[in-house]
Parts: C-alpha cells; sequence; structure tokens
C-alpha cells in the first residue's frame, strides 16, 4: 500500500546518514526548530533532502539553490551539488545562479515602486504617453490604446523572436523602442484576446522604466528593490560580464552534464569566502568527480554566451541565491512589506501584479486533474510577471525561468504564506529532464509547507511525469493545436524539414555573399572566406556560424561556430531562383510565422511605412 513521501524506512536511511559541513564541522547539525506550524516538519525536509539527492543519482544535474520560506520564516536555504564541477567547487545557499524569466516579478514589482512615488503614472497608462509621440506599434490601434498593463501581461499579440533569444539584438533598448513598430502580430485580432510570451516586451518595458524614474533600469532596480530588501549577493549578468562581480560566486551553467553518481565528498571545496556555518544554509549530498573521469565530459556555458543578457535584463538577465531569493519571496508574501513590518511597496499596487489578467489555453498550463492524477494543479491566467493558477484549492503563483543553462522556479502560495525557490546549473542539453527537476522539488515541498499529503512518492520521484503521462501521451500533446502560418509565398514551407546535407553547393559560394536585414531584429551578414573556401554568418549580438550546403537548392543549414556552436545546425531557406540570393529565413516554428531576412536593406532604422501604420480606405 503506498504510504507517500514520509516513511519509517526513509526517516530511518536519511537520519542516520552522516554529511561534512562545509565549514569544518564534522557532521551536519540535526535540522533546527523552526517557528512555524507543520507538525514533524524537521523529518519532512530530511525526506526532501533524500528526495534532492535521489534525483541527483537517477536524473542528473550538476547543482542547485533551494529555499522555503512559511509565514516569513526561512525555513531552508542551501545548496546542493555543484557550483563548478572542474573546480569542484560546491554550491551553497550564498552560490549565485541565473534565474532567467524569474526576473520579470522584479521589474513588475519596480514599477509598483515607481508608481508609489509618482502619480502621474500607473499600470493603466498608455505606452505612447510614457515613449512619446514617435513612439509606434505595427497599427494605430495598438499605439493608441497599449497600456503597460498589457506589455507586463503577454496580451500585446506581438511576435517575440525566439530565434534570436540564443544570439541576442545587437541594439540598445532606445533602438529596440524603434523597431517594434516593425513586430509581426501572432495572427490578426491577437491583441488583448491571446497570452502570447513576450521577453522584448519585457525588455521595452525597461525602457519605460527609465523615463519615468529618471535613471538607468540597473540603478532603479538596485535602489528600489534589491538594496532595500538587503539582497547583497544578487547581480545582473551585465555586472558579471564587466569583471564587477567574481566569478567564483556564480554557479557555471553546463550543456551537457556527465557526471558520476551523486557521493557524499569527504573533502568538499568550497571558496573561503562562501564558507557558512549554519545548518540552514549550507549543503548536502554532492557529486564527486572520479579521477579516471575527464572533466570534458560535462561541456559548459561559456562566460560570453551571457552577452544578449544585458539588454533582457529587464526579462531575464538576474543572477541570485538562497538567501537572497527567501527575502524577496517573503517580500512578494507580504505584498510590499518588509519583515519589520514597514512597508516598501503599497500593498495594493503589489496585488495588482497578482491578479489574473490574460488567460492561458489549455496547451501551455500543464494542467493536473482527477481522476487521470492524483492531484489538482492548474495554471489559468497570467499577471504581471507571475502565473496565476490554483494548487489542491489553494491560490498559487508562479514562474519558471530558463537562461544559458539555468533552470529555475518560484512558487508562492499567498494565503498561506508559502513560498518556494529553486535553480539548477543544467544540463541544457536535457532540456525537459532539467525543467522537470524543478516542477518535482516544488510539489514535494508544497505538500511538505502546506502540511498536505504526498500525492508524488518517492518511487516516482525518477519515474514522473510517469505512470499518469506517458512519453507518447506527452508528444501527441505538443503537436497539437498548430496555427496556420504565412508563408508570405516564399518558397519555406518545407524547409523547417531539414534536407540532407551535400559536399558541395548547387549555386555559386559568392552568390551568398551580402547583408541580409529585417526590420523587426537587424542584420544577417554573409561573407566569403577565400582562404577557408567557406561563407561565414554575423547575426545578432553574438550569432556566428557558417552555411552548410543541402541536396535541395532551396535549403541551406546555418551551423553555428564559437561562442554559440552548442546551438549546432538550424535550417535556413532561400529563395529557390538564380543570381544573387534575396533572402535567407528561419522556418516557421509551431506558433509563428517565419522570420525573414531580405537583401539590400541600406538604411537600418527607415520609418515606418504608411501602408503598415494606417487602415486601407476600403
Amino acid at each position: 500500500m503506498a504510504t507517500g513521501l514520509l516513511t519509517t524506512g526513509t526517516v530511518v536511511f536519511v537520519v542516520g546518514w552522516t554529511v561534512w559541513s562545509v565549514s569544518g564541522l564534522k557532521e551536519l547539525p540535526t535540522w533546527p526548530n523552526v517557528p512555524v506550524r507543520i507538525p514533524h516538519l524537521a523529518a519532512k525536509l530530511q525526506c526532501l533532502d533524500h528526495a534532492i539527492n535521489q534525483l541527483g543519482t537517477c536524473r542528473p544535474f550538476p547543482g542547485m539553490s533551494i529555499a522555503l520560506v512559511k509565514d516569513g520564516v526561512t525555513v531552508l536555504a542551501r545548496g546542493y551539488g555543484y557550483a563548478d564541477v572542474k573546480k569542484r567547487w560546491m554550491a551553497t545557499d550564498r552560490t549565485m545562479f541565473g534565474i532567467g524569466s524569474v526576473s520579470k516579478s522584479f521589474t513588475t514589482a519596480l514599477f509598483a515602486a515607481l508608481f508609489a512615488k509618482d502619480s502621474r503614472f500607473d499600470f493603466g497608462s498608455k505606452i505612447k504617453d510614457i515613449l512619446g509621440p514617435d513612439f509606434r506599434f505595427r497599427d494605430r490601434f495598438r499605439t493608441e490604446e497599449m497600456t503597460l498593463a498589457d506589455l507586463l501581461a503577454m496580451r500585446t499579440g506581438l511576435r517575440t523572436y525566439m530565434e534570436m533569444f540564443p544570439v541576442g539584438l545587437n541594439m540598445t533598448r532606445e533602438q529596440l523602442a524603434r523597431h517594434v513598430r516593425y513586430f509581426d502580430e501572432t495572427y490578426p485580432g491577437s491583441f488583448r484576446s491571446t497570452f502570447t510570451y513576450n521577453n522584448m516586451m519585457y525588455v521595452l518595458a525597461g525602457l519605460i522604466a527609465e523615463k519615468i524614474g529618471g535613471e538607468s533600469f540597473e540603478k532603479l532596480l538596485r535602489d528600489h528593490i534589491i538594496e532595500p530588501l538587503g539582497m547583497d549577493r544578487t547581480a545582473y549578468w551585465s555586472e558579471v560580464l564587466r569583471g564587477d562581480v567574481r566569478l567564483e560566486r556564480v554557479a557555471v551553467s553546463y550543456r551537457t552534464y556527465k557526471g558520476p553518481s551523486w557521493a557524499v565528498p569527504r573533502r568538499p571545496r568550497v571558496p573561503p569566502f562562501m564558507r557558512t556555518s549554519s545548518p540552514l544554509r549550507s549543503w548536502s549530498g554532492h557529486p564527486l568527480p572520479l579521477r579516471n573521469v575527464p572533466h570534458t565530459r560535462s561541456l559548459e556555458h561559456k562566460l560570453a554566451e551571457f552577452g544578449p543578457l544585458d539588454l533582457d535584463l529587464p526579462a531575464v538577465g538576474i543572477l541570485s541565491n538562497a538567501v537572497d531569493m527567501a527575502k524577496y519571496m517573503n517580500f512578494q508574501l507580504k505584498l510590499g512589506k518588509l519583515l519589520n513590518g514597514s512597508e516598501l511597496v503599497p500593498g495594493k499596487l503589489m496585488h495588482l501584479t497578482h491578479k489574473a489578467l490574460t488567460s492561458i489555453g489549455e496547451r501551455g498550463a500543464n494542467n493536473k486533474g482527477k481522476p487521470k492524477w492524483p492531484t489538482s494543479s492548474t495554471t489559468t491566467a497570467y499577471g504581471m510577471g507571475w502565473r496565476v493558477g490554483n494548487y489542491n484549492g489553494y491560490k498559487r503563483l508562479d514562474h519558471k525561468g530558463l537562461a544559458k543553462g539555468f533552470f529555475s522556479q518560484v512558487t508562492l502560495f499567498p494565503d498561506a504564506q508559502v513560498g518556494i525557490f529553486t535553480s539548477i546549473n543544467g544540463p541544457s542539453a536535457g532540456r525537459d529532464t532539467s525543467g522537470l527537476i524543478n516542477e518535482i522539488i516544488h510539489y514535494l515541498a508544497a505538500d511538505t509547507l502546506l502540511g498536505e499529503r504526498h500525492w508524488l512518492e518517492m518511487n516516482n520521484v525518477c519515474t514522473y511525469p510517469a505512470p499518469w503521462v506517458l512519453p507518447g501521451d506527452r508528444r501527441r500533446n505538443d503537436t497539437a493545436d498548430k496555427h496556420n502560418h504565412d508563408d508570405r509565398n516564399l518558397d519555406i514551407a518545407d524547409a523547417s524539414m531539414g534536407a540532407p546535407l551535400s559536399d558541395t553547393f548547387i549555386r555559386d559560394k559568392k552568390e551568398f555573399v551580402g547583408n541580409y536585414f529585417s526590420r523587426a531584429v537587424g542584420n544577417f551578414t554573409i561573407t566569403f572566406s577565400q582562404s577557408e573556401d567557406k561563407l561565414h554568418v554575423r547575426y545578432g549580438l553574438i550569432g556566428r556560424g557558417v552555411i552548410v550546403p543541402t541536396i535541395k537548392s532551396h535549403i541551406v543549414y546555418l551551423r553555428h561556430t564559437d561562442p554559440v556552436e552548442g546551438l549546432g545546425d538550424m535550417p535556413l531557406a532561400i529563395d529557390n531562383a538564380t543570381g544573387p540570393v534575396r533572402y535567407v529565413a528561419f522556418p516557421p516554428s509551431s506558433n509563428s510565422n517565419p522570420l525573414v531576412f531580405f537583401r539590400n536593406v541600406d538604411d537600418y532604422d527607415p520609418p515606418a511605412p504608411e501602408s503598415l501604420w494606417d487602415c486601407p480606405s476600403e
């Protein structure tokens, strides 16, 4: 008979398990008593610890940062596994992990703080009233009516151009504001009618915050949110890239992780300034690299890959740690109040960011319900920087984050004053598995802190989502509900299927050479190296690669090179004609039209054409 997560055998196993403290103590002290009303909390935390270590064996990941809060108390803040596999540095409660799109709620909290000091603006303010009369979206209605709430609640109906997310846009936020007038609709009538996840709109929101606050977004966020909360080890990727943050404080993220099974280390290695003696702020079972296992089996994300996160700071560009994220979750749960009771941001403004504003369709919600599942978990809407839903009768706010190998998730239960944060540093090559690790831990931690019986049992943590959903079911769901695509009469409909590679080009290589341009996202440049006999590509901020031929005249591959070689080969469509190539295009995805770069557009930022701006007269 199933007995749930907490079993006698599990407790005996975990309580008898000895670990070595990073501060030099011979044994990690017993779990401390914290002032929260949860029966058998210490034993339940030991079982959660065991589940995490079991995940580290059956679903290997390098390292993790985790924080749990309840009723304003930090129940747990610690690290697991490696911050740096090669150097054998262990993750601690102070190790900084990229939090990806969890950054979005920082941006919305900043706006709430700004509005408290400047009553001229609020979430209902029109974008054009803030950015000025020269600012435009692609049509007059959006330009006249779009509000900040529309932007932050993901209901603009504008394309997000995810093809450019790994390489970044080679422009400033001011330049982006001039380019959004060329952003395509996802489909006609999508404004305020459809949830369309869009990182670029949060980047634009960063510029709006600068216009309201009169300073850089970086300074505004630090002055109004990060420093008042005492988040002294929270930083931006731009600061890491400039060398303002010691790299030893930042976890390395991994594209692949093929390390050995987890074991209890006899002598962990932690940078001296990262050491801590607190039992709440330590580490547990860790993988130790075997002497005969080459470190090259685990491939790191290079620091240069994080360059795009400077521009993208308002959407995905923050790093934090377990201790600081515990403070941040309590701030959100207390609706803008600090733990001493003082108000940092008015509660009514913080509450607005938690409200359901844009309905999320069933396909993107990852809902669970009886009788198929032994639990009820639904996501129904998006607020401002938060997904809004319900878990077994409790209102739930949550958000996931993914950035360059870091997988993060934060979950709040406002009525129960419960918060959960996790972040793992890869592997990004096992994206589905890495995302599931956070999901599993959040379900286990939620049931622990809410005082509910565990529906996800210990023997299921390595098989989840099975036995409730089998892999074949997930594939069928992923291929459902495809949008029709506007291929613009270009020969790119079948390019997403790729084609067999060839040793020779059908067309003369010199016909590829030139500068191609998308008014929405910028340049795509192809040059020919005579000495290498190769066609080289540059696009976006850090996009680099070479063109590889196929047996089809209208399909080639973009083979990415340093620093983004991990992106691999991507099919590109070109026009099926003779003479100089007229365009190159990334094929359509499941929910967007193709991204097309046209040749010989010399003016980098032309004015919006009247045909795009004015409605037809008949």
